[in-house]
């Protein structure tokens, strides 16, 4: 049933009026209503996407700071066992050279020591030196073989002089390397370089000007 309009009410369509009969709200206010649950709808939604969104970009940043951490471990491992590594090469080397400078260094003291006992031998033994080279150059000169001239000035003796050189440079030389062989014994040249490290103890010391008396 529709009531009768009064001047300046605004017509209303036959729904509306049902709806106000009924207490419901009319057209436009529902419409709103609608459109107010759906731009809070709208507004969770986009809610809910930059909270997802957040969330992504927090998990990307956490494994992109673990990647960057362990690809820094991973570095810091390889450059440590890199720099061990020419640490022991270099302590190698060094070792290396050190023992080569070492035995190059006893080499040179033992030749030098076997050097002067053999030079102190040949000084305190001139005469055996001597003969031994005597004995040498005879037997020597017994074997090569003999020129014209000689033949001409020993004529028929040629070999018997020829024999007894031979015999006496043979019994010299077995004499010479007996002695030799006793007189080069270990404990004999030992004997010799210490004599010949005392003397030059008491030179160096001598020479030593603080060593002197005042």
């Amino acid at each position: 049933m529709s009531f009768p309009s009064k001047p300046g009410d605004q017509p209303h369509a036959l729904p509306e009026d049902i709806a106000a009969a009924a207490g419901m709200p009319r057209g436009h206010l529902a419409d709103r209503d609608l459109h107010d649950e759906v731009d809070s709808a709208a507004r969770g939604v986009r809610a809910k996407a930059n909270d997802l969104q957040d969330r992504a970009s927090d998990a990307a940043d956490d494994i992109r700071d673990r990647a960057a951490e362990a690809t820094h471990h991973v570095r810091a491992r390889v450059s440590d066992t890199v720099d061990d590594a020419r640490d022991w090469v270099a302590d190698t080397r060094d070792t290396g050279r050190r023992r080569i400078e070492d035995l190059s260094d006893r080499g040179a003291e033992r030749f030098h020591d076997g050097k002067s006992a053999v030079e102190a031998f040949v000084t305190e033994n001139p005469l055996l030196v001597g003969v031994v080279g005597l004995a040498a150059g005879l037997l020597l000169g017994a074997l090569l073989p003999r020129t014209r001239s000689e033949d001409k000035a020993v004529g028929p003796w040629a070999d018997e002089v020829r024999d007894q050189g031979l015999r006496y440079a043979r019994d010299v030389t077995n004499r010479g390397r007996e002695f030799v062989a006793s007189a080069l014994d270990p404990d004999t040249l030992n004997a010799a370089v210490q004599r010949a490290a005392e003397q030059a103890g008491t030179a160096a010391h001598s020479e030593n000007p603080a060593s002197r008396p005042h």
